[in-house]
């Protein structure tokens, strides 16, 4: 005698064990698949941090080639190549400059004007030097000069 009842119930029986069956087997391919994602996303986040902290660090120091305005009557000129310009109102005085990581040394072409060493930091359109020459030290705070 035929009864469906019987072979609806094997046929819900197999399928709800093939699932159960398969779903032990998928949630440990989804784990096997989540940490190699999970370990991309974390070195891309150590990259990202790496190059923010290497970026603040370089835009603390950034660089002096530019027109920085002392006072309205004095501008310091770092132009490429090390060579630069001291002008005031009356008149320019030529130098050579080196930069060390956050320091910069002057060095006068004229021996009038006072060869000078300063500790720098640039604050995007603001340069603060200390030091200067060696009989007189200090610090100064310049405008970049557009």
């Amino acid at each position: 005698m035929y009864d469906s009842n019987y072979e609806g119930s094997q046929r819900h029986s197999r399928s709800s064990n093939r699932s159960h069956s398969s779903g032990k087997k998928c949630r440990c391919k989804s784990t096997s698949r989540i940490y190699p994602v999970l370990l991309g996303i974390l070195a891309v986040l150590i990259i990202v941090a790496i190059l923010l902290v290497v970026k603040g660090c370089s835009a603390s120091s950034g660089s002096l080639e530019g027109r920085w305005d002392l006072d309205g009557a004095t501008v310091y000129e770092f132009n490429p190549g090390g060579k630069g310009n001291l002008i005031l109102t009356t008149m320019t005085f030529e130098f050579n400059y080196t930069v060390d990581g956050n320091n910069v040394s002057i060095d006068f072409v004229d021996e009038r004007a006072s060869d000078a060493k300063y500790e720098f930091v640039i604050d995007n359109d603001l340069l603060m030097l200390t030091g200067g020459p060696a009989d007189s030290h200090g610090q100064h705070i310049l405008k970049r000069d557009k």
